[in-house]
């Protein structure tokens, strides 16, 4: 709601700017379909880029995961919440339903100094993998500052690099973490395309490993 406010606080600006500038007739018409405008697309970007939420997660009875075994079916069909800082649509899936290409889960946020390396490094990581591998950034902590912080990042990594920043995360899924519980964090875990699950690392093993 706040960050509303402030584009609204924008917008009026660029309104006073635009009327004390004169014109009259028609050429006040057409500054009042600018300002139209204006208020149209910013309000539309304040709602595209506050999709991202905290959604409550049933904490399921999960069995044993050893490595190098199949995945079992209760966790082949688990629901992870795919979420999108960039304004795209949020999505339902599976590991059985994204079980053509690799899954790999990052356990990655921006609380820890080397966060932006790491996230280089993923997302070159991805573009590398391209189709064969549905990267994922797992985002456990949930608290306000944490995620503002995770948004911060991936905007000014997005400027940066001039990229879609487009990478799903799964936010605040204690059964991932529950699933794979490296000592390490940043840490990293593979399910390969027959649902066999790797032993978990940490990010920077697996990229020494790469």
């Amino acid at each position: 709601m706040n960050t509303i406010k402030i584009y609204i606080s924008s917008v009026w600006a660029k309104v006073q700017k635009l009327f004390k500038s004169g014109g009259e007739g028609f050429l006040l018409v057409g500054k009042v379909l600018v300002v139209a405008a204006i208020i149209t697309v910013n309000i539309h970007s304040v709602r595209a880029q506050s999709k991202v939420e905290v959604k409550p997660v049933k904490l399921l009875d999960l069995p044993e995961i050893k490595p190098y075994e199949p995945l079992p079916y209760v966790v082949q069909d688990m629901p992870l919440e795919l979420q999108y800082f960039n304004g795209d649509n949020n999505k339902t899936s599976t590991f059985r339903e994204m079980n053509k290409n690799y899954v790999q889960l990052f356990f990655w946020d921006a609380s820890y100094p080397e966060h932006y390396t790491d996230l280089k490094r993923i997302y070159d990581y991805r573009e590398a993998m391209g189709r064969h591998s549905n990267v994922i950034l797992v985002i456990s902590k949930t608290d306000k500052a944490t995620l503002e912080k995770v948004k911060l990042t991936l905007e000014r990594f997005k400027k940066e690099f001039d990229v879609k920043m487009d990478i799903a995360c799964i936010i605040g899924n204690p059964n991932l973490d529950k699933l794979f519980r490296v000592g390490a964090f940043p840490k990293y875990a593979q399910v390969n395309k027959d649902a066999v699950y790797y032993s978990e690392m940490s990010v920077d093993a697996m990229f020494k490993s790469f």
